[in-house]
């Protein structure tokens, strides 16, 4: 059966972060897929991301009645399930990873290196080492 291109480049990165994983006798795994919530969208990136919705009202009865109003609603954070969404993501964790590779240089690495998707995949030598990483992480 034949890979398609991006088939094989994800192939290979999933492949050499898992067996960088088994190099470490400690493994760190994360699911980082909370972190959609926390990127917002540029306001002119917002009407990319609008959708209606049918104003729905309450009588005095407790019956709910779904009226011809439109409601016109944008994202202002990034929607998880979006084509999009996954790369943005990424691309922003790269980009905070290189921006603080200065300040925290293992935390940077550690992160540039392990992330596919919104997993992180990644090892350490013992205890301390993922007590620093996280530590550095959440400073």
């Amino acid at each position: 059966m034949m890979l398609s291109r991006l088939a094989r480049i994800y192939f290979r990165k999933i492949l050499a972060i898992l067996l960088r994983f088994r190099l470490y006798p400690v493994g760190i795994i994360g699911d980082i897929g909370q972190a959609f919530l926390h990127l917002s969208l540029n306001r002119r990136d917002r009407d990319l991301t609008i959708f209606f919705w049918h104003l729905v009202t309450k009588d005095e009865d407790g019956n709910y009645d779904t009226t011809r109003d439109i409601i016109t609603y944008r994202f202002t954070r990034l929607p998880f399930g979006l084509t999009c969404s996954t790369f943005l993501l990424s691309a922003t964790i790269r980009e905070l990873a290189d921006m603080y590779k200065a300040e925290f240089p293992t935390a940077a690495a550690l992160v540039d290196n392990s992330i596919f998707m919104d997993y992180l995949v990644a090892g350490a030598e013992n205890d301390d080492c993922v007590t620093n990483f996280t530590t550095s992480l959440y400073t």
